[in-house]
């Protein structure tokens, strides 16, 4: 019996350990976001892998982040809902991704957060409310060969935008890696140990319409 209790013990203290550890990545990341958005300096925050690099500048991108609403026009108070997708016009092995949002948090409030049904539960998913920036982080580990992408659109992530006043606003995808600010990247599947690169990246902006009805 004391060897149960004893065992019972360790269990709770190890559960408690790992919840304090996740707590602890999650603050982390919100301070790590508000002080590259604050300073427009510093490091890329990657939960992918600190490590990755970009390749050289191609014109044609193979993979394309794509944001999409489902009206281009709304009212006042009127939700929209905003998606991020991915394709691939070829078929790379990624092991993991990171999708930035800018957004004018003057202009709307964001809610109803939703990820993909195809990639595992995101390490990452914060909507900063203080700098207008949605941020997901996916870091793939099954399958160990690299999760394969394809023409197919494989959403990455969607949202609510809630219009809190008019005018035509942006929502935007950084992808140049030369940037100083937040940027979104695809993470090519490492082969043997070997160094992770982020693949060229296309996106698009999306212009929304908030009209006073």
């Amino acid at each position: 019996m004391n060897y149960i209790n004893h065992m019972t013990d360790k269990k709770n203290i190890l559960t408690m350990g790992l919840v304090v550890v996740a707590v602890l990545v999650i603050i982390e990341s919100i301070i790590l976001v508000d002080k590259i958005t604050n300073t427009g300096t510093g490091s890329q925050l990657s939960l992918i892998d600190k490590s990755v690099t970009p390749k050289a500048e191609v014109v044609n991108p193979d993979l394309t982040m794509s944001l999409r609403s489902d009206k281009g026009e709304v009212g006042l108070g009127e939700p929209v809902k905003i998606t991020v997708n991915l394709t691939d016009k070829s078929t790379h092995k990624i092991d993991g991704i990171e999708v930035y949002v800018k957004y004018d948090l003057s202009a709307f409030d964001i809610i109803d957060m939703e990820y993909s049904d195809r990639l595992p539960k995101p390490d990452v998913a914060i909507n900063s409310t203080k700098k207008g920036l949605v941020l997901v982080n996916y870091l793939i580990s099954t399958p160990a060969d690299g999760f394969v992408l394809d023409a197919n659109e494989l959403k990455l992530l969607s949202f609510m935008a809630v219009p809190k006043k008019a005018g035509d606003f942006n929502f935007e995808i950084n992808t140049d890696q030369q940037s100083s600010e937040s940027v979104s990247i695809v993470a090519e599947h490492a082969l043997n140990g070997s160094v992770p690169k982020s693949l060229p990246l296309a996106s698009n902006p999306l212009t929304i319409r908030v009209i006073a009805k």
